[in-house]
């Protein structure tokens, strides 16, 4: 089956960066929020921390995290499309590839892998890998977003975000 690869980052990495951002933003809140309970209306330099910590964050959410999750779910779906997947545990009717090195690790249909199978496909020479035949499809797999309702998913989510900072400004 020859596959074709999205050219770009992988669902995998855009994945994960969108979950340590969003850990890292979830952090900054928590810190900005104990910070203000602690000054509790006293406008002092406690206060202004919790300012200088949790505004950026809050802002960051709807401008930063939210457009990069939005990427990783489109390009997830690209893959997938494309009849493969850099995701772990997920789509187990394409085949699963290395997010780094597009090594083949898992075959349509095949169960999902444990850490200690994952580790063995990865040292090995690929000879552990089960030769499945593939049945051929009918239209492409997975989740399919037309052109327009891809435009249309942006839109939103640019009026989501303008909307919400324009709300945490005023």
């Amino acid at each position: 089956m020859n596959l074709t690869y999205v050219r770009g980052r992988s669902a995998f990495e855009l994945q994960s960066l969108a979950l340590k951002l969003g850990r890292y933003l979830a952090i900054g809140i928590v810190v900005a929020v104990i910070l203000a309970f602690i000054d509790f209306g006293q406008r002092g330099p406690t206060g202004i921390a919790a300012i200088i910590v949790g505004l950026p964050c809050a802002l960051s959410i709807p401008l930063v995290w939210t457009p990069l999750k939005l990427v990783a779910n489109v390009r997830e779906i690209s893959e997938v499309k494309n009849g493969y997947t850099t995701l772990r545990d997920a789509h187990q009717d394409v085949q699963e590839l290395e997010p780094a090195t597009f090594r083949l690790l898992r075959q349509p249909g095949e169960p999902y892998l444990s850490p200690e199978q994952r580790h063995d496909r990865l040292s090995g020479d690929g000879s552990q890998i089960p030769a499945i035949a593939v049945a051929t499809r009918s239209g492409k797999p997975g989740i399919r977003l037309s052109a327009g309702e891809r435009v249309v998913t942006i839109i939103s989510a640019v009026c989501l975000t303008i909307g919400l900072a324009a709300k945490l400004l005023s």
